[in-house]
């Protein structure tokens, strides 16, 4: 095992000037199989050409050719015989080196997101012919990264299995990532209704953690968690960085969930598949008296392949879950027998309370849609539009002591709208550009529509829910632009990202009004220890524009030996009267070395 050396700021986007230099002189020694890797939605290959003596072959001309789409990318080696392939999508690749008076040379490498794999070609002499195959897996310490992370492959989001297929779970497979609030997976109704409960890297808030998603931001701030949901179907890498993020990063303290999707290839495949639960099958758990009934069902179709149009390919993907199961009240007969008395005395005109049994589930559909064209010279186009709708009865409040009319439904309904633009404008210089629309749609309508609410403490609580009718509309707007360009032994990039994020919560309390009382014997005389009404406006609304500015150098000292330098700004509009502080410079540092590995 190689031990690599890595000597980095963390994933920050809020740090002064201060805190940032001394975290420049933090140095950490591991010895770890793990691959160091940036936060990017494409990989690299970098390397060197040279003769049979060792010396660089200037002008050399190098491709790189995906096997699945058979998509070609072109470059010529520099007067020092390095060259670099800048942002190809994942994948295996046919790299190819070509000079006039040598034999070809060939090689085949695996690539992940966010990987710069080193492949050296030596070219012999024309007239011998050899033909060298590279596996990226051969590498335990990627030198050209100066990140930690731990990376899912496909063969591994295939194989494991995964409850309800939450693609989230695959993180806890990262080291230092744990569940935070392990005691619940409700869905919040006034934050996403995207499924899990919150992740903690490295023991930090899950309200610092970011998503990616192919690149763009996929976060929802109220909720700590991923605010797209994703088919585990669509997923073709999945990693965690959980240290040494570059400068092009920020928005995020703590660590970072980076997704990158499925696209079409070259040659039309398809799947469809079903997968089910039933409670039959299930024990019951030793600390209950019954096994709660359930009925689940997860289907759905992928397909994949070219189209018409000459190097463009298409990947879609649509599933469905249909979930059943039920809850149970335990209030009391004789309590409910006391209420329902009380209540005809009062003229209460709300539901009466029951106990036992009521229905809940979810109901949830996802589409994927991915269209990928590469025009002549290199320039790649991609399109991706995301569904996720959610339908549930019952999906929270009720259950125990809360009759059934105390809970609410839940209604979500998010999509999202992406395109990113990669344009060679030479062999050193790339620019690429990315754009984004989401839009979130989420109603909680409470089960009872007449109320009051009423509660008697220990015994009951029943009627229109007090935090209902809860709804959220969130729209985020991104565009992100970024240019690097390959100087000898530099790769210096820089770039800006813009993100608007636009809210509109109703979360009322009360509007019905609420009464509390201490005992039964209290509420058949109507001494109520309290009483809750809010009036006016349950909505409120807050725009929260982000402008990020970044400049990084990527310097290859020596094939061992890798130096990142960076430094981040991140202006942060927050509404008033809270100020915002305007003093958030990170600069980054990161080495990677690897002993005896020249």
């Amino acid at each position: 095992m190689k031990k690599i050396v890595h000597l980095c700021t963390p994933v920050m986007s809020r740090a002064t000037t201060r805190f940032g230099a001394l975290c420049l002189l933090l140095l950490a020694i591991s010895a770890r199989p793990l691959s160091a890797q940036a936060i990017i939605a494409a990989a690299a290959v970098t390397g060197s050409v040279d003769d049979p003596s060792g010396a660089a072959i200037d002008g050399a001309q190098l491709s790189a050719t995906n096997l699945e789409t058979a998509q070609r990318w072109t470059t010529a080696s520099g007067p020092d015989g390095r060259f670099r392939f800048m942002s190809l999508p994942p994948g295996d690749y046919r790299v190819e080196a070509v000079h006039d008076g040598f034999q070809a040379q060939t090689a085949r490498v695996t690539l992940t997101a966010g990987r710069a794999l080193d492949v050296p070609l030596h070219l012999k002499v024309a007239g011998l012919s050899e033909s060298v195959s590279v596996r990226a897996d051969l590498h335990v310490v990627d030198v050209a990264r100066t990140q930690a992370a731990e990376s899912v492959s496909p063969a591994e989001i295939a194989g494991l299995p995964l409850n309800g297929r939450n693609y989230l779970d695959l993180a806890l497979l990262a080291p230092g990532a744990s569940r935070t609030n392990t005691r619940s997976t409700e869905r919040y109704s006034e934050t996403s209704a995207v499924p899990g409960t919150g992740l903690s890297i490295n023991g930090q808030r899950n309200l610092s953690n970011t998503f990616l998603v192919d690149g763009l931001s996929a976060n929802d701030d109220a909720a700590g968690l991923s605010g797209v949901h994703l088919s585990e179907e669509v997923i073709r890498e999945f990693q965690v960085v959980n240290a040494g993020g570059l400068a092009e990063f920020g928005r995020a303290g703590s660590g970072a969930v980076s997704v990158v999707t499925q696209s079409g290839s070259e040659h039309l495949h398809g799947r469809s598949y079903w997968y089910g639960r039933h409670g039959r099958l299930d024990a019951r758990n030793p600390l209950a008296t019954r096994k709660d009934p359930l009925s689940q069902s997860q289907y759905g179709l992928t397909l994949g392949g070219p189209l018409p149009i000459a190097r463009s390919f298409a990947f879609g993907n649509l599933e469905q879950m249909r979930q059943q199961r039920r809850g149970l009240v335990t209030i009391a007969g004789e309590a409910i027998a006391a209420i329902d008395t009380a209540l005809d005395r009062f003229g209460y005109r709300g539901p009466r309370p029951q106990s036992g049994d009521y229905p809940t589930g979810d109901d949830t559909t996802n589409v994927f849609v991915k269209l990928d064209h590469q025009r002549a010279g290199g320039a790649r186009l991609t399109g991706r539009y995301t569904l996720y709708s959610l339908s549930s009865a019952n999906a929270r409040g009720a259950g125990g002591l809360n009759d059934a009319s105390r809970g609410t439904a839940l209604e979500n309904r998010d999509q999202s709208w992406s395109a990113a633009l990669v344009v060679p404008l030479s062999s050193r210089l790339l620019n690429e550009a990315r754009a984004q629309v989401m839009r979130g749609r989420l109603a909680a309508p409470p089960n009872d529509l007449v109320g009051p609410a009423v509660n008697i403490s220990g015994v009951a609580s029943l009627g229109m829910a007090t935090s209902s009718p809860t709804a959220r509309d969130a729209d985020v707007y991104q565009v992100a632009d970024s240019v690097s360009w390959q100087r000898g032994s530099h790769l210096v990039k820089g770039g800006v990202d813009a993100l608007w994020n636009r809210v509109t919560i109703a979360f009322p309390g009360a509007l019905r009004g609420a009464y509390t009382f201490s005992s039964l014997a209290n509420l058949a005389v109507g001494r109520y220890i309290s009483y809750q009404q809010a009036f006016g406006s349950a909505s409120q609304f807050q725009s929260n524009p982000n402008l990020g500015l970044f400049a990084q150098d990527e310097w290859r000292l020596r094939r061992d030996l890798t130096v990142n330098a960076g430094v981040r700004y991140d202006r942060q509009r927050l509404p008033k009267p809270i100020d915002a502080d305007t003093g958030d410079l990170s600069p980054r540092l990161g080495v990677a070395w690897a002993p005896g590995s020249r």
